[in-house]
């Protein structure tokens, strides 16, 4: 399963417990911001899933 992470500024996502449970899937974080939509629609494409950190990824409808 392909799992994006986009916003993990401080790269803490990784020493959460809970993070291990991403274990055996192909788990990308991001610590730095997309520069705009179509970059962020990028990085998500293709995804199973993602995994959003706080509120710091705007999710707009031209995104979705």
């Amino acid at each position: 399963m392909t799992v994006p992470i986009p916003d993990d500024w401080f790269d803490t996502l990784r020493g959460v417990p809970c993070f291990r449970l991403l274990d055996g899937h192909q788990e990308t974080v991001r610590t730095d911001a997309a520069p705009g939509e179509a970059t962020l629609a990028a990085r998500l494409a293709g995804a199973d899933c993602v995994v959003l950190f706080r509120e710091r990824t705007r999710l707009t409808p031209g995104l979705l």
